[in-house]
């Protein structure tokens, strides 16, 4: 599951956000207070932060492939 696409993320200077070993609903609403909720869905990440807890992990895995795969779509029919 660690190789798995819905657990990959694009670090960038501009976004300034940092890799962490803090757990998921620790470190997002960090995030979000710093820099909006928009930064986690620019990278198909769930809002839901009832799906950032590790026994939930593979939930949040299949929610992120979906949103992934949906963006793909609506890039591939605006072409």
């Amino acid at each position: 599951l660690v190789n798995d696409i819905g657990n990959m993320a694009f670090l960038s200077k501009v976004s300034n956000v940092k890799k962490s070993d803090k757990t998921p609903d620790q470190y997002f609403p960090t995030v979000i207070k710093n820099m909006g909720d928009g930064i986690l869905k620019d990278q198909n990440i769930t809002v839901d932060s009832s799906l950032w807890v590790l026994d939930r992990y593979e939930e949040f895995l299949k929610d992120r492939r979906q949103k992934i795969a949906a963006g793909i779509n609506e890039l591939m029919d605006s072409l």
